[in-house]
C-alpha cells in the first residue's frame, strides 16, 4: 500500500486493486487539544477541531457563534423591518399554535425551515383544519424535521417558526399563490433559515443524525496530539465530478430549495457531515475546510447571474410539474427589483434574444423525450420542458432580431407565477420558410435541408409530424413537440414535413449564425412554435439576400 502525504491530507492507494481515485484523509491538530504554546510544533498540520454530533453542544456552539459574528459585523446581512408573514408557528415548551400576527406587528425574529417533504408530509394545515392548528399541535406529533426545527428555535430563544405546509393552507389555491409570491420577503426577513439537508423527507430527524466522519488520534509527543478523519463530502464539500463521493443530499435536488437558499440571509445547514453556515457576507463549516464551490451568485442575484440559477434549477426536480415558474418566484422579485426587466415566463425583456437561445442539455440514448400534456409555459420559454436547460453564453454576440411586443397571459397576481396556454412574444427579424427536417441517426437530432445545404440541428425533445390546413385551405404537414400521452412513435417524421428558420443573430468568435427552428403553433396557426436550435457556420451573407425583416407570433 503506497501513502502520498499532501500538506493536510493523505491520498492511499492499494497498489493490489484496479486503479481508481484515491482515498483522502485529512490530518490536523485538535483545537482543543492543541494550547497556544505548543502550536509551532508540527505548523504546517492545521489546527481544527473535531466534528461533532448535530445535537451535541459543540454543534450548537458553532450555530450560536456564527449568529453572534453575523449579527455584530456583518452589515450585508442587516434587515430591514417589514410585515412578518401572514401565519407562524408559535412554539411553546409542549406545544406550536398556528397564528396570524397584524401586519404592523414589528421586529418579529422568526425562523423559517427549508427542508425535504418526501412522497407527502402527513401533517399539513387545510380550509378543513386550520381552526384545529390555531388551538395548538403536540410538538412530540411533528414530523421529526420539524420538531427539530421547533427545538432549536427555542433553543435560540426565538418563539416563531415558519414551515410552508403548516403555514400555508395547502389546499386553497388563491392563499398558495398569495404566499409563494411571498416567498422572497419570508426567507430574506427570517431571523435564519434552517436547512434539514441529512432528511430526505420530514420524517427523519436531522438532530439525531448520526453520521459523522471517522476519525483517529493519537499522542506523538507530551502536548502534541495529531488527528486522522475522512473529509466532508456534502453541502458546499460535494463534488459531482468526482467518482468517489457519495450522492447529492436531497434537498439539493428540489426546485422548491433552491430559493430558499439563494433568497435566505443566514443559513445554517445540517449536512451529513458537519453543520455549514452561509449568510450573505460569509461561509463557514464546521471542520474548517475550504468549500469545494462557493456559490457567489447565491449572493448576488442581478440579471447577469441568471443563466446561472436557470441552469442549476433545470438539473433539479419538482413533484408538480407545474410549479416551475412559482418555485422561481421569489428570486424573479429579487431580480427584478435589482434590474427594472420585464420578466417573460422565464426570460428577461433586457436579454430577450439570448435568453431565447437556451439548449437542452440532457442526454438521451435510445429513449423518448417529451413535454408533458398539461401547459406549463410557452415554447420559446426553457420552463416548458422538464430536462436540463443550458443557458447561451452572449459573449461576442450580434443580435439580428427584436422584441416588438409580448402577451404573458397570468393565471393568478403573481406577475411571476404560472401562466396560461396562448402567451405568446412577437418578434422581428429573417424568417425562412419550408425547410425539410427528417430524422438523424442520434436521439434528438434532425436533419433540415433547403436548396443545396442539409444541416444537422438539436431539437428541445422527440419531434413529431401533424397536419393542418393554411389559409389557402391546402393541407400542409408541420411538426411539434412530441407530448408524453402521443400515439405516435418518435421517428415518425413524415415525407414532406417543413419547419422554419428564425435567425436570432450571429456569434462572432465562432462564425455561426444562429436560429430558432420553429413550426406552425398547434394552438393557433397564424403562429410559431419553438422546436429547438440551429447554430450553422456554412452559410455566407449572400444567403440572406432577398430575405425581408417580418414580424412573427412565437408561444
Amino acid at each position: 500500500m503506497t501513502v502520498y502525504l499532501h500538506i493536510s491530507s493523505i491520498d492511499i492507494i492499494n497498489p493490489y486493486e484496479p486503479l481508481r481515485d484515491p482515498i483522502t484523509i485529512e490530518y490536523y491538530r485538535p483545537a482543543d487539544l492543541t494550547p497556544e504554546e505548543s502550536r509551532l510544533a508540527y505548523k504546517d498540520i492545521p489546527v481544527r477541531p473535531h466534528i461533532n454530533a448535530p445535537h451535541s453542544k459543540e454543534a450548537f456552539d458553532f450555530l450560536k457563534g456564527c449568529l453572534t459574528n453575523c449579527n455584530q459585523r456583518h452589515v450585508l446581512c442587516k434587515r430591514t423591518i417589514s410585515p412578518p408573514p401572514k401565519r407562524l408557528l408559535r412554539i411553546g415548551t409542549s406545544r406550536a399554535n398556528l397564528v396570524e400576527l397584524p401586519p404592523t406587528f414589528e421586529k418579529c425574529h422568526y425562523v423559517a425551515l427549508s427542508y425535504c417533504w418526501g412522497d407527502d408530509i402527513v401533517i399539513k394545515t387545510t380550509k378543513d383544519n386550520i381552526e384545529d392548528r390555531k388551538q395548538g399541535l403536540d410538538l412530540l406529533k411533528l414530523p421529526a424535521t420539524i420538531r427539530d426545527a421547533a427545538h432549536i428555535t427555542r433553543k435560540l430563544g426565538g418563539i416563531y417558526l415558519w414551515v410552508d405546509a403548516l403555514c400555508i393552507v395547502q389546499d386553497d389555491p388563491k392563499d398558495w399563490e398569495e404566499q409563494a409570491a411571498k416567498m422572497s420577503s419570508i426567507y430574506e426577513q427570517a431571523y435564519l433559515t434552517i436547512m434539514a439537508s441529512s432528511a430526505d423527507s420530514a420524517d427523519i430527524s436531522f438532530l439525531e443524525h448520526s453520521s459523522r466522519p471517522p476519525r483517529v488520534q493519537c499522542r506523538v509527543a507530551a502536548d502534541i496530539v495529531l488527528a486522522a478523519r475522512l473529509p466532508c463530502k456534502s453541502g458546499h464539500h460535494y463534488i459531482p465530478v468526482k467518482s468517489n463521493v457519495q450522492s447529492q443530499e436531497r434537498i439539493f435536488t428540489r426546485g422548491w430549495t433552491l430559493q430558499e437558499e439563494v433568497l435566505s440571509t443566514r443559513t445554517i445547514s445540517y449536512s451529513k457531515d458537519e453543520l455549514q453556515w452561509r449568510c450573505k457576507t460569509i461561509g463557514s463549516c464546521e471542520c474548517q475546510t475550504p468549500a469545494a464551490v462557493w456559490r457567489e451568485h447565491y449572493t448576488n442575484n442581478r440579471l447577469m447571474n441568471w443563466d446561472k440559477i436557470v441552469d442549476e434549477y433545470t438539473q433539479r426536480q419538482l413533484t408538480f410539474p407545474a410549479d416551475k415558474l412559482p418555485a422561481l418566484s421569489g428570486i424573479c422579485q429579487l431580480v427584478k427589483s435589482q434590474t427594472g426587466s420585464r420578466y417573460l415566463a422565464g426570460l428577461w425583456q433586457d436579454r430577450l434574444v439570448p435568453n431565447l437561445l437556451w439548449e437542452c442539455r440532457t442526454y438521451f440514448s435510445s429513449s423518448r423525450s417529451w413535454i408533458g400534456s398539461d401547459y406549463v409555459a410557452p415554447s420559446f420559454s426553457w420552463a416548458s420542458i422538464d430536462y436540463h436547460v443550458k443557458p447561451f453564453d452572449p459573449s461576442g454576440f450580434h443580435e439580428y432580431a427584436r422584441l416588438v411586443k409580448s402577451d404573458i397571459l397570468l393565471s393568478c397576481d403573481d406577475p411571476f407565477g404560472r401562466v396560461k396556454r396562448g402567451s405568446s412574444i412577437t418578434m422581428e427579424g429573417k424568417l425562412f420558410h419550408n425547410a425539410g427536417i427528417r430524422r438523424g441517426k442520434y436521439a434528438r437530432k434532425y436533419h433540415i435541408s433547403f436548396g443545396d445545404k442539409d444541416d444537422l440541428f438539436s431539437s428541445d425533445v422527440d419531434l413529431e409530424t401533424f397536419s393542418h390546413t393554411d389559409s389557402d385551405g391546402l393541407l400542409q404537414r408541420s411538426v411539434k413537440r412530441s407530448t408524453r400521452d402521443s400515439s405516435k412513435e418518435a421517428a415518425e417524421i413524415e415525407s414532406g414535413s417543413t419547419v422554419s428558420l428564425f435567425l436570432l443573430g450571429q456569434r462572432e468568435h465562432k462564425y455561426s449564425w444562429c436560429f430558432l427552428v420553429l413550426g406552425v403553433s398547434t394552438f393557433n396557426r397564424n403562429a410559431y412554435e419553438r422546436l429547438g436550435l440551429w447554430g450553422t457556420g456554412m452559410l455566407g451573407r449572400d444567403f440572406f439576400n432577398g430575405c425581408i425583416t417580418q414580424s412573427i407570433t412565437i408561444m
